[in-house]
């Protein structure tokens, strides 16, 4: 049986999804139709330097290798009433699409510029492209001369696969006496390797999407049958911010609205999705506090970097019972593990007659010393609060949320996601290995370039320290990718580099991170789950041990 990447399994599923019917009956054609002298990558999507070092981008249908002569790049066409007219291609008439052989062209010498970029030198083995029309007969007389009948599979011909191969190899050129063997498998071994993640990442978000959206309808009923007032706790990845905003969305132009988090990363994300609406003010609480202070008393700040927040109770005596200027319908406390109970005392006071307050948190990233919870027993605040829990992880892959219990210990209550997903991925180096780690990270970026450029995944590097290897050397770069401070630049050549706890609450495709706790006091377990969970589909830990 042939290798497929991504895994047969995970391929047919994602056409399933996208209702690719051509794409799945050639995927089940191939299956059943090649035995283990063939490698098959499904859907390659390739950001590739050519022979001329520039970037060529596209995707290729199918590419399959025989080990024995080289590869075909495959373009599919589904459709069954596929035509050429007019000197132009259509799926039906007045549907469009672009010439298949053309496309089969293109990804053909992509290809070939690659080996030459990788190898410097031409292949010594034949390079071919074929076109498929799996839902119909195809008539080559009707179309033009670059259609050549000898590379087309159509529903006609695709009971025998291999012997289809064996004439279009034959067709573009095949001789067994200039066919270089360890070439096509040390190119199959480059491409395995530099593009896997790339086609899992194509193949793992129609199935974590098709699982979110499940976790997503949930929530939308509980956000409409959940009552008003209440504590509600989840894990990391169960919904929680998810369930603030839709909350948000389905607030009346009419009712006030606060958003209220300890993080100014988070609060920036937020905002972006709640966008022109005057009655909602999203606000991280330090920033908040600030802005208050100025209005109601004379602080002396000594610097623009003092927490006003961690003084709130000496310089605003009584502040749980002051009336305050603002005053909301509704409040939501998002990640209220990191407020203390004065802060939730101070901000209910904030309600209007009648009002209600959502408080949502996790006890397990508390990374911050408050004490919520612990202080917390019901009648000390002022509503009646009741309270709910959010127990299936619809962030991390089941792969990522294993590993983070058995790392951890913590969130060991949470339902696993249904998506299996990639095996994180662990190094260890000792103190001052900067440069060692510097290449490993460097590896894992060149695996992710084609989705990273592309836009097809996110990615942050965290950070257990704020003084680190990296600020140390003064790094500003890893391969081909700038480092920055801003997790949400649009630049697909920069790369996120925060702590993990300015990156709390927020989640990435990918993670890197630089871990130099032992992982031993509670702290540094909250720390470590805290920046594991933010990773939805791969997690690299890079462990600098002193």
């Amino acid at each position: 049986m042939a290798k497929f990447y991504p895994e047969y399994e995970f391929a047919i599923k994602k056409c399933k999804l996208q209702k690719n019917t051509g794409e799945r009956i050639i995927l089940a054609l191939l299956h059943d139709g090649l035995d283990d002298n063939f490698i098959v990558f499904h859907s390659l999507s390739y950001l590739m330097k050519n022979s001329k070092k520039r970037f060529v981008d596209g995707e290729a249908d199918f590419v399959v290798f025989d080990k024995r002569k080289g590869f075909i790049c495959l373009e599919v066409k589904g459709g069954t009433q596929i035509m050429f007219k007019d000197a132009a291609w259509w799926y039906a008439p007045g549907k469009p699409m672009k010439n298949p052989f053309e496309q089969g062209v293109k990804a053909k010498f992509t290809l070939k510029d690659y080996f030459i970029s990788v190898y410097n030198k031409n292949p010594d083995f034949t390079y071919a492209h074929a076109v498929g029309f799996p839902m119909t007969v195809f008539d080559a007389k009707t179309v033009t001369a670059d259609a050549d009948k000898t590379i087309v599979i159509d529903r006609g011909n695709c009971d025998n696969l291999r012997e289809r191969f064996e004439k279009i190899f034959i067709s573009s050129g095949y001789r067994e006496n200039r066919t270089n063997l360890s070439e096509i498998a040390g190119f199959i071994s480059h491409l395995t390797k530099e593009y896997k993640l790339n086609d899992e990442i194509d193949a793992l978000y129609p199935l974590l999407n098709e699982d979110i959206k499940g976790y997503e309808n949930e929530l939308d009923d509980f956000t409409e049958t959940f009552p008003g007032s209440n504590i509600i706790v989840g894990g990391a990845g169960t919904g929680k911010t998810y369930l603030a905003v839709k909350k948000m969305e389905s607030i009346g132009e009419d009712r006030r609205l606060a958003y209220f988090c300890f993080n100014k990363n988070l609060a920036e994300m937020v905002t972006k999705k709640i966008v022109g609406r005057s009655n909602i003010t999203i606000k991280n609480i330090h920033k908040y506090a600030r802005d208050m202070a100025q209005d109601s008393v004379s602080l002396k700040a000594g610097g623009c970097k003092i927490d006003i927040i961690f003084k709130i109770d000496d310089n605003l005596t009584g502040i749980e019972n002051q009336k305050c200027a603002e005053n909301f319908d509704f409040i939501i406390v998002d990640e209220v593990q990191d407020f203390n109970l004065s802060w939730v005392l101070f901000l209910e006071n904030m309600l209007n007659p009648g009002g209600t307050m959502w408080l949502l948190g996790d006890e397990d990233q508390n990374l911050y010393g408050k004490n919520f919870f612990g202080e917390f027993v019901p009648g000390k605040l002022k509503i009646q609060y009741g309270r709910g829990s959010l127990t299936t992880n619809r962030r991390n892959t089941a792969n990522i949320h294993i590993c983070t219990v058995d790392k951890t210990g913590l969130g060991t209550g949470m339902k696993i996601n249904k998506t299996k997903g990639l095996d994180p991925k662990f190094f260890s180096f000792k103190q001052g290995a900067t440069d060692e780690i510097i290449n490993e990270m460097g590896k894992t970026l060149i695996e992710l370039t084609p989705a990273l450029k592309q836009k097809k995944a996110s990615m942050v590097i965290l950070t257990d320290r704020k003084e680190n290897i990296f600020s140390a050397s003064n790094i500003l770069k890893i391969g081909d990718f700038n480092l920055t401070n801003n997790c949400f630049d649009d630049d697909s050549c920069k790369i996120p580099f925060l702590t993990v706890h300015a990156f709390k609450g927020l989640e990435a495709d990918y993670v890197l991170y630089l871990q130099h706790n032992r992982n031993y006091s509670i702290r540094d377990r909250r720390i470590n789950y805290e920046a594991y969970t933010r990773a939805k589909m791969g997690l690299y830990v890079f462990e600098c041990r002193s």
